[in-house]
């Protein structure tokens, strides 16, 4: 007797493991349509975390992170109906009600004068002595059918686009002298994958906007990972944590993608091996390049002032922050990531002379040594320099220049993420000196750079921003339109408490 489940469009064959939406199938992982069955035996009632666990999970030892995925496997695969609540500190919830009924799949019985032995006819005979052939036939398909896969999951991976987001990278190493280890092994990872027409990475700005945003830390864990999801809209995020020792390290990691997890452990003789190892990895499913170890200064974020001004710049403490790195820069002068804190710094406390300081005492040595960050050195020496000469209400003549300058760097890196803020804070500029056509010109580059690496925050603040300037012009079904647009990205992804 087959068990068949039916909820909403919904049914759910348990004894092939199957499900379908209106008579199409869907692919599901196993444990995912473990837990779908559990939760269509008990519809309407919560059930706890634990008892999920214990049931679904009997057979391995887990923590609550696969829980959290799996829930977030169902919704996607519901994506557009509410089916899961959430019951803080109690469980989980099936909203759809559910209806259980069979089929009989029973092979009808032989009658009795049927029963007999049979021999065998001309055609199985022929079987038997081609049997040879047919293994070879046989063998034969399984090969082509492997390559088929292969062919499939290749293609599937080419199909990647969108943005990678690296989580700080959890200490577990004892001493002091790892200390640098969350933010700068970060860093690193970040710097080694390079992006491409397909792939942005997110700098560490964004990963820690990011985080606060769906209050993610090192304490809280990865609980909220599908929050970064929603506010990133990164299609993989990395959380790793380091352990052992000199010489013994150990780097487990989890890839996040949104219907799946990949989890492993590296192991190397330093850090630095291990953070290879990773980009390699990530590199292995977005098909981008890694940056030479020789070619990454790994000295820059080995200090624990970075670490501490960076922890004060999360907490909104920006004061103490400048002051921590404004020290790290006069010890070390050519310390390309303490110099563009400081001006981020000096930036969030509106003292944009100090920034642009800052900023040009290292911009010569990025370009001599010919850094990757040059693009982002670039954009925040234009866009302290637009805001110094609004605040000053003087004649900006410097800001176009530095814009086209730091476009030029994201060109050659392939930064989707920042050639969108570059259009945007161009489209700003443009706006504030009247230039409604210009501005929405630029407004539209920013927002199709944005949608490269399928950024939420920053679509709906453009579509916004172009609504705006569609009702300066006058043409209000246009403005109507990005309106519209941005409101329903908000509502989809969540963002009302953020925007």
């Amino acid at each position: 007797m087959q068990q068949i489940f039916k909820t909403g469009d919904w049914k759910v064959d348990t004894l092939n493991l199957s499900l379908y939406k209106i008579e199409q199938k869907v692919a599901i992982r196993p444990k995912t349509f473990s837990l779908l069955c559990m939760f269509l035996n008990n519809p309407q009632q919560v059930v706890s975390k634990q008892t999920i666990l214990e049931t679904v999970w009997d057979d391995v030892l887990v923590g609550d992170q696969v829980l959290f995925q799996t829930i977030r496997e169902l919704r996607n695969i519901f994506e557009g109906t509410e089916v899961i609540k959430t019951v803080p500190r109690k469980g989980y919830c099936w909203l759809l009600a559910v209806e259980k009924c069979f089929e009989d799949n029973t092979p009808s019985p032989v009658p009795p004068n049927k029963v007999e032995q049979q021999k065998p006819t001309q055609t199985s005979l022929f079987y038997f002595k081609n049997i040879k052939k047919y293994s070879t036939l046989l063998a034969l398909s399984i090969f082509l059918l492997v390559i088929f896969i292969l062919i499939t999951n290749n293609k599937n991976q080419a199909e990647i686009s969108g943005s990678v987001l690296v989580l700080p990278v959890q200490n577990k190493v004892i001493g002091n002298d790892h200390d640098w280890v969350n933010y700068g092994a970060m860093d690193q990872l970040i710097n080694k994958l390079k992006p491409n027409d397909k792939i942005a990475v997110a700098d560490l700005n964004y990963v820690m906007s990011s985080m606060k945003l769906a209050n993610i830390n090192q304490e809280t864990g990865f609980e909220n990972i599908n929050r970064i999801f929603e506010i990133s809209g990164a299609v993989i995020v990395v959380g790793s944590e380091l352990s052992g020792s000199v010489e013994e390290y150990r780097l487990a990691y989890s890839l996040y993608f949104k219907n799946d997890i990949k989890r492993g452990v590296l192991f190397g003789r330093t850090v630095t091996n291990v953070l290879d190892q990773l980009a390699l990895l990530v590199a292995s499913y977005t098909h981008q390049q890694v940056t030479s170890s020789k070619n990454v200064s790994h000295n820059e974020f080995n200090n624990e002032l970075i670490a501490r001004s960076l922890e004060q710049m999360q907490n909104g403490n920006f004061k103490l922050a400048s002051e921590l790195l404004l020290s790290l820069t006069k010890i070390q002068p050519h310390n390309i990531i303490a110099h563009r804190l400081l001006a981020e710094s000096f930036m969030a406390l509106n003292q944009f002379k100090l920034a642009i300081d800052s900023l040009n005492q290292i911009i010569p040595f990025a370009i001599e040594t010919k850094s990757s960050k040059l693009t982002r050195l670039y954009f925040f020496l234009a866009l302290s320099t637009y805001n110094q000469s609004a605040t000053l209400a003087v004649k900006d003549e410097e800001t176009n220049v530095l814009i086209n300058k730091a476009n030029d760097y994201a060109d050659r890196e392939s930064d989707w993420l920042y050639k969108a803020y570059i259009a945007e804070l161009k489209a700003v500029k443009e706006s504030k000196e009247s230039n409604t056509d210009i501005a929405i010109r630029s407004a539209t580059k920013a927002l199709e750079f944005f949608n490269v690496v399928r950024c939420p925050i920053g679509t709906s603040r453009v579509e916004l921003f172009l609504s705006q300037l569609y009702k300066i012009k006058g043409d209000n079904d246009k403005s109507k339109y990005h309106l519209e647009k941005s409101q329903m990205i908000v509502e989809q992804r969540r963002l009302d408490s953020i925007l």
